[in-house]
């Protein structure tokens, strides 16, 4: 009796784990699969806003662009739409096409021609000869991770606030 109902009591658990029309492979897969990876579609750098347009052609055209992902909702962060460049870049624009993030990914010098002139004249005055690797927009102002590992804060309206290492 015993050898008979230990399969049965298997079965059952094994069967209240998965539903019918879902395969042990795709249950794997939406299990270690991130929510941004299931809610993104590809398509092209036509379908983003004409400001994530003008950016990309204007500070990264020397880079060919990998791929385009349109999030079904906004990420977190406000992310909609994720660029990657061939050199893995990625972009991170709002449903308006405003960049949120900029990753040069495995530090990566990034353009930044696109930053508030007075972002610009900070760097150009205290880290001449250092790249920024990374840039991100929140509500408080910028962040900008450099090459030497410092990471600058800037306020909204560019001015210094403070380094850490």
């Amino acid at each position: 009796m015993r050898t008979l109902l230990f399969p049965l009591v298997i079965m059952a658990f094994v069967s209240c784990n998965s539903s019918p029309n879902q395969s042990a492979n795709e249950q794997n897969t939406a299990q270690n699969s991130s929510p941004s990876e299931t809610n993104a579609t590809k398509t092209s750098i036509q379908s983003i806003p004409e400001k994530g347009k003008a950016l990309v052609k204007d500070h990264f055209a020397a880079q060919m662009i990998d791929h385009v992902q349109k999030f079904d909702m906004a990420r977190p962060s406000g992310t909609l739409y994720e660029v990657r460049l061939a050199d893995h870049t990625e972009i991170d624009l709002d449903i308006n096409g405003e960049w949120i993030e900029i990753d040069g990914h495995d530090d990566r010098p990034i353009p930044t021609t696109f930053l508030n002139p007075t972002i610009l004249s900070y760097l150009s005055s205290n880290f001449p000869n250092t790249a920024v690797t990374t840039v991100e927009r929140t509500a408080q102002g910028y962040e900008l991770e450099l090459s030497n590992d410092i990471d600058l804060y800037f306020d909204l309206q560019g001015n210094f606030v403070r380094q850490e290492k």
